[in-house]
């Protein structure tokens, strides 16, 4: 729980707000939310967005 708490607030610092009740249940959403960490440039958010990515078996894209 304590990463998907950390990459709400990383995202937040770079605009975007994040539902974390979404993130943790539904795909699609957290497939857009990891694409746009991961386009973000940040090397700290994308980590994150891998990390959540492998968690769910999602695709780091």
């Amino acid at each position: 729980m304590t990463e998907l708490v950390d990459f709400k607030w990383l995202m937040v610092g770079f605009g975007h707000r994040v539902d974390l009740l979404r993130l943790a249940s539904e795909a699609g959403y957290a497939r857009a939310c990891i694409a746009l960490a991961l386009a973000s440039g940040e090397p700290l958010l994308a980590r994150r967005a891998v990390q959540l990515a492998d968690w769910w078996g999602l695709p780091r894209h």
